[in-house]
């Protein structure tokens, strides 16, 4: 932040913009790490987050890239499984854990219209049953239409 702040006020220092690009890649390369330990302890999803924070923050960072490619091709292969898992939850009014998988199918399928249907669905049935249960342990009127 403060590279960025003494470039701000004099944009020809070169050896501010080489720490300031180095220490963006170092953040970049730490959350990419993290992806990797991530990935190692069998939390892909998390892995896909930091791999995709990783390139946020240094979008020329070609490592974090290959480990991101890497990591949705490895859960592509399981999409059905997760679909299956998704609807289970969501048949079974789990709405927390159906919103988790689906929103975990987007991130390998950005454009999977079935799991972002389900998980708009998934929002708003918890969003209801949770306004329900808060009005009736208030004892008030608990009609979901209003007149």
């Amino acid at each position: 932040a403060i590279y960025r702040k003494i470039l701000s006020l004099n944009p020809d220092l070169k050896d501010f913009q080489e720490k300031l690009d180095a220490s963006v890649y170092e953040k970049s390369e730490e959350l990419r790490k993290k992806g990797n330990r991530l990935q190692n302890d069998k939390k892909p999803f998390a892995a896909i987050r930091a791999y995709k924070e990783s390139i946020s923050t240094y979008s020329s960072n070609q490592k974090a890239k290959a480990n991101l490619s890497q990591a949705i091709s490895q859960e592509r292969q399981k999409l059905s499984v997760y679909m299956n898992q998704g609807k289970n939850s969501y048949k079974k009014r789990k709405y927390d854990s159906a919103i988790e998988i689906f929103s975990n199918i987007l991130l390998i399928d950005p454009s999977n219209k079935a799991a972002n249907g389900y998980l708009y669905n998934a929002k708003l049935k918890r969003d209801a049953l949770k306004r329900l249960l808060e009005c009736n342990q208030q004892n008030t009127d608990c009609s979901l239409w209003k007149k």
